[in-house]
């Protein structure tokens, strides 16, 4: 019997800033919203996703501009199940921006740099991780 593979690529059009932070998910949200002078608000549901064999849950904010159309999405690493991105287990938050081209990305994450409850955020290149397609999320 033949069998047949199917081999997917994704086209990743957005910038992806690691964001590392112990602070709780609404209170860096709040810090994000004050600062990038944005309104990111939690959805309704969880992100749902399935790692290996179990089935985890991670926590999403999301914002679209209406006048530039860019939007930011914020989505926590560590889930119900285990990690979104296991390779990167230092980062707490991974922030999607599409559609800004207002602002580089390294200017964003040197802005989100400057947040007091943020340890560390820095652009990442999202080809380069192995578990990329766990970040497409709509």
């Amino acid at each position: 019997m033949s069998r047949f593979v199917l081999d997917v690529e994704y086209d990743f059009e957005f910038d992806l800033i690691a964001i590392c932070s112990n602070s709780k998910d609404y209170s860096l949200v709040w810090h994000l919203n004050r600062t990038l002078q944005i309104h990111m608000q939690r959805d309704l549901e969880d992100f749902s996703i399935l790692l290996g064999k179990t089935s985890s849950t991670h926590a999403v904010f999301r914002f679209t501009c209406e006048e530039t159309h860019a939007s930011y999405e914020l989505i926590k690493n560590k889930g119900t199940g285990g990690l979104l991105i296991p390779e990167q287990a230092q980062v707490q938050y991974f922030l999607l921006l599409y559609d800004n081209g207002l602002q580089t990305p390294d200017h964003v994450a040197s802005t989100i740099k400057q947040i007091n409850v943020v340890s560390l955020a820095f652009v990442m290149n999202v080809e380069s991780l192995v578990n990329k397609e766990n970040l497409i999320t709509a």
